[in-house]
């Protein structure tokens, strides 16, 4: 037991690190897309979304190498599920969600048939690097259709916002992606390490510690947007991290090590995956409809997820 304790600090720095890393790489993206006037939806969907979707993608490249694929298949449902019942839920007690553009059909309809894809490509227990690569070729298509439509509503130009050169702000995004590798090997030896000593599952790992490890920032970035009322980048951040974790992170494990799984990631993980996407889904109907959604919704979010943890710890 006493190396467990050895290796729990080392998963706690990895986290740390992987959070500080995605901090540095955002600060020197979004000052130098400030710079650009892009839409609120679409600094959501692609800096906050997929850039914060960076730990995830290397966590399961890391984990796939060293031939963990059930952790990085853990970590990215878990992830999207830790995305909406906990980050978007977070969001929503904090301050409410009042955007001035609701998410789009094209946004939803994109999120929710990613996720579909890739439910239907794990159900049958097994990976293939064929169902890898057909998840990283709908990226730059699913790409393209967000960023025509978000690109329709520009963002208005805010004079004196960008701090820095972008000589700078490319030395912040190298340093903050130098970071998350680092972070990440921390991050996936100590999980791998916990998970052997106490005879816990590599997925329960990966859709639980791991999953919400890297979900911290993007609910940093969906607790601020919410304080400081940018409520389209706190949405768009959700999608769009949905969506990249599915592609990508999925896509990237798959091709450096296809292969089998636990059924537990068809029977349960999926199946939640499902619901929690289905009820994103309806929030957003709802959202549209009402032009917002008050504090007490957030129950409805993190409530499940509380359950959905509990139920998978009970499952270990």
């Amino acid at each position: 037991m006493s190396v467990l304790y050895l290796w729990l600090p080392v998963g706690a720095a990895g986290m740390a690190v992987l959070a500080f890393g995605a901090k540095v790489f955002i600060d020197g993206a979004a000052d130098g897309a400030r710079r650009l006037d892009i839409s609120p939806m679409l600094v959501g969907l692609f800096l906050a979304g997929f850039a914060t979707s960076l730990p995830e993608a290397v966590v399961a490249a890391v984990a796939a190498w060293r031939g963990s694929v059930e952790l990085a298949l853990g970590n990215a449902v878990g992830s999207n599920i830790a995305n909406i019942g906990l980050v978007l839920g977070a969001g929503v007690l904090f301050m409410g969600l009042k955007p001035g553009r609701a998410p789009a059909k094209v946004e939803l309809g994109a999120m929710a048939g990613v996720t579909l894809l890739a439910c239907a490509l794990i159900l049958n227990g097994y990976l293939s690097r064929a169902d890898a690569l057909a998840l990283l070729a709908a990226l730059p298509a699913v790409s393209w259709l967000l960023i025509r439509k978000a690109g329709a509503n520009p963002m208005i130009p805010r004079s004196g916002t960008a701090q820095r050169s972008m000589a700078r702000n490319a030395i912040y995004v190298a340093a903050g992606l130098a970071f998350l590798l680092g972070g990440a090997e921390a991050l996936v030896r100590a999980a791998q390490e916990v998970a052997r000593i106490a005879g816990v599952s590599e997925l329960v790992i990966g859709a639980t510690v791991v999953a919400i490890g890297t979900s911290l920032p993007e609910l940093a970035i969906t607790v601020a947007g919410a304080v400081k009322r940018e409520s389209e980048i706190a949405l768009g951040n959700v999608i769009g991290s949905n969506i990249f974790n599915l592609l990508v992170v999925i896509g990237v494990a798959g091709v450096i090590a296809p292969s089998g799984f636990s059924s537990q990631l068809p029977a349960i993980h999926v199946p939640m995956l499902l619901g929690f996407t289905l009820w994103f889904l309806l929030l957003a109907a709802i959202c549209r409809r009402r032009g917002g959604l008050g504090r007490a919704w957030s129950a409805s979010l993190l409530l499940p997820f509380a359950g959905y943890v509990t139920l998978i710890a009970l499952a270990a």
